[in-house]
């Protein structure tokens, strides 16, 4: 691999890709109910959130990819603008290897755990509103489960 961040992303995507495939396969399954599936879905947002501290762990593992002497792409830094209000201090310069972690890095990492988190959320609702269909019928969680329901259903 020529370059670090094409070896770094291949690492990475791959450790989230398998991720993602397994909780798919079992998301997929005909026996599954909403609830088992709500739970994998915070479970694979628990990793993805914890991939966001493994930038080190994948830099790493560029290293059976390419050798050690290939850094970050070196791009030419601008110098920033400046305004008639902006203090004489220099402007922070990130290294090649920060902007890759803050500008691709994180905002992949951050993106997929929004996404997800707005989904659990929607099915978590649906699964509060529906856990009667699968629940204990004496339980008090399957009462609340229907009055729930109900409720939802007159304000439709």
């Amino acid at each position: 691999m020529g370059k670090r961040e094409t070896a770094f992303l291949t690492s990475f995507w791959n450790s989230i890709l398998e991720r993602i495939n397994e909780t798919s396969k079992f998301l997929q399954s005909e026996t599954i109910d909403l609830g088992t599936a709500v739970a994998l879905l915070k479970s694979l947002l628990e990793f993805l959130t914890l991939q966001r501290h493994n930038f080190e762990q994948y830099n790493e593992q560029v290293n059976n990819f390419c050798s050690k002497t290939i850094d970050f792409e070196e791009k030419r830094a601008r110098p920033p603008k400046r305004k008639a209000d902006d203090s004489g201090e220099p402007a922070i310069v990130l290294t090649d290897r920060d902007k890759f972690k803050i500008d691709t890095f994180y905002a992949i990492v951050d993106t997929i755990v929004a996404d997800l988190s707005q989904r659990i959320q929607v099915y978590s609702e649906v699964d509060r509103r529906c856990s009667f269909l699968y629940g204990d019928s004496s339980s008090t969680k399957t009462t609340e489960s229907i009055k729930s329901f109900v409720e939802f259903i007159q304000l439709m």
